[in-house]
């Protein structure tokens, strides 16, 4: 187990927006000014994003950049050294590695945040320095923000397993059409799934989505691993047993490809870490033994 490395600012915002990052600085000083309590900071107004301008005032920039009520103003930049920690070692010549991320990032786009997630998709872009890099999300949720970064991109594929957004958060996307734009077309691939989806089911899909990755010849994968699949979950509604996550795990690592696995999603405490063992022991069943690095 590993702790994260020292990363400059500008190496932990690589993908964002300048203004989102100068917000995570300045909004927890200013809201203790103004509130004259510590946190969490949640915004009661958000803006639609279509003709609106950025406040001046700080805290009200707290509803321009937060997509939801759920997700508290805090520091994220642990988190996402983390997962850049995991990169470095698959470039250093490591054939896999798992990044226990908390917060997660998956979505968080260029200039936004929400669903507990701030910063994102630093990793991928982090291997494209050397190559072309797949994302496989397997969170109950779609990763917008992945999506959102990577959407008009040919350099990155992003597959996603999902829960469909019509019945789901984040509900705005994760569309099967939802196929990426302009250069990017084609290079999106959504795979929504109906409410109670069993083991059988989920294997076939995520068997397409490992066709569509194969087909894109990627030099690295990063597996955005949500564990709120499992059956019994208080957030998600899929059907998975935690027995079937070391075939999950089995399926990805015989792609033959360096992995890095980004931990994302998982609300039972009691499952959770079964879940994600499973996962990692089939990964290294299929070939690839992770190195941690944790938060």
């Amino acid at each position: 187990m590993l702790p994260p490395r020292l990363y400059s600012l500008e190496e932990l915002t690589a993908v964002h927006d300048p203004g989102l990052i100068e917000f995570y600085q300045s909004i927890l000083p200013a809201w203790r000014a103004r509130t004259g309590r510590p946190g969490p900071v949640l915004p009661d107004v958000f803006a639609l994003r279509g003709l609106d301008l950025r406040p001046r005032d700080v805290v009200r920039q707290a509803g321009y950049y937060c997509f939801d009520p759920q997700t508290p103003g805090e520091a994220a930049c642990q988190a996402a050294a983390c997962a850049l920690t995991g990169a470095d070692l698959l470039l250093e010549g490591e054939r896999a590695a798992y990044a226990l991320c908390r917060p997660p990032g998956h979505h968080a786009g260029r200039d936004y945040y929400g669903g507990y997630c701030y910063l994102q998709a630093l990793a991928a872009r982090r291997l494209l320095a050397r190559g072309r890099p797949a994302v496989l999300d397997i969170d109950y949720h779609h990763g917008n923000g992945t999506q959102d970064i990577f959407y008009d991109s040919p350099e990155v594929l992003f597959a996603s397993l999902h829960a469909d957004p019509d019945a789901s958060y984040p509900c705005f996307s994760g569309y099967r059409e939802q196929r990426g734009s302009g250069a990017g077309l084609g290079f999106n691939h959504n795979f929504p799934l109906p409410p109670g989806t069993a083991e059988a089911s989920y294997r076939g899909t995520l068997a397409q989505a490992l066709e569509a990755i194969r087909a894109f010849r990627p030099d690295f994968l990063v597996v955005s691993l949500g564990v709120d699949t499992v059956l019994e979950d208080p957030v998600g509604g899929l059907q998975l047993p935690v027995e079937s996550f070391p075939g999950l795990g089995g399926m990805i690592g015989i792609l033959a490809v360096p992995v890095l696995v980004v931990q994302e999603g998982g609300y039972s405490l009691r499952l959770a870490g079964p879940c994600v063992a499973g996962f990692l022991t089939g990964l290294a069943a299929g070939g690839l033994s992770p190195v941690a690095a944790r938060r």
